[in-house]
């Protein structure tokens, strides 16, 4: 009722102004005017007593930041096993590195494992740890030490064979790797803390050797009889099926062979052959995944027997 009062004397007095131009008017007509719109704010500030300031807005997330691995390896992992591939000659027991790279060797040291007797196959784990098969048992060489001690791990391989052997990753994605091992008939993975076989998969081959890298890839070249019938071939480790398989036409039938070792490095897989037919060492061959051979070395001086190639090397 106030603002209606107010307007009703403003009014008035306008009038009166409009028709005598005289009128002691002592309203004010805007105090007067009560807006509903204009009251007390409904939350009054105290100022003895202000709110408290709002909280800080989060930090901004950083796009580039990876999360933390669930299952992070070792503190040393890798700081033992090179990247290079390691080779064996078969007539001096001596251990070199092979760098892909420059296709050159460098000696690491002699092993003393079996007396007198040649080695027949290795692979080396990227916990520092070659393996290296004389015969039908099996040796583990500590490549953290420079004397590189040799241990029996007792393991025999009795009906299974000769065979050869390489390490793999489980996954691309990990860094636990396992041993596999395959004769002329069959793959398996080894456990090296109990010993037992596991078998993969079927092979057939006069003699097979293994080889695999970080991306979780294994690979065996297979050997057979027949000139261009050998194979090289990626075996999914965890179902056995054969994931590809191409013939490998330019590499000579087992019976024109001496020693032959694979390794896989940065993509690509090396061969070393020795033939009967020669009097020098290795030849050295790359291989693509589908099958191309490029010879990279003619002879490499030594006789290898057996390549390892932890999964710390480049992968695939």
């Amino acid at each position: 009722m106030i603002a209606r009062v107010g307007r009703l004397t403003l009014m008035a007095c306008m009038g009166l102004i409009a028709s005598t131009q005289a009128c002691d008017c002592d309203v004010d007509p805007i105090a007067g005017i009560d807006d509903a719109d204009a009251g007390v704010p409904a939350d009054p500030i105290d100022p003895e007593n202000p709110p408290p300031p709002p909280p800080p807005p989060p930090p901004p997330v950083d796009a580039g930041t990876e999360p933390e691995p669930e299952d992070p390896p070792p503190a040393d992992d890798c700081d033992i096993s090179s990247d290079k591939i390691y080779v064996i000659d078969r007539d001096t027991s001596d251990l070199h590195l092979f760098d892909p790279s420059t296709n050159t060797v460098s000696d690491v040291g002699r092993i003393s494992c079996a007396g007198s007797d040649s080695p027949d196959s290795m692979a080396v784990s990227r916990s520092g740890k070659a393996y290296v098969r004389y015969n039908d048992a099996l040796f583990e060489v500590d490549l953290s030490q420079p004397t590189l001690p040799c241990v029996n791990t007792g393991y025999q391989n009795g009906a299974f064979s000769s065979f050869g052997m390489g390490y793999a990753t489980d996954s691309p994605t990990t860094w636990h790797d396992q041993l596999y091992i395959a004769n002329a008939a069959e793959v398996h993975a080894l456990d090296t803390d109990t010993w037992q076989r596991t078998r993969v998969t079927n092979l057939t081959s006069a003699a097979t050797e293994l080889t695999g890298n970080a991306a979780g890839q294994l690979w065996a070249l297979a050997l057979k009889i027949e000139r261009g019938g050998s194979t090289l071939t990626r075996i999914n480790q965890h179902t056995g099926q054969i994931v590809s398989s191409v013939r490998l036409t330019q590499l000579p039938d087992l019976f024109e062979m001496d020693t032959f070792a694979l390794a896989a490095w940065g993509g690509d897989l090396y061969a070393f052959l020795a033939l009967n037919s020669g009097f020098g060492g290795s030849e050295v061959w790359r291989i693509t995944p589908t099958g191309q051979m490029t010879r990279v070395v003619a002879d490499l001086g030594i006789n290898v027997v057996g390549a390892g190639v932890s999964t710390c090397a480049p992968g695939g």
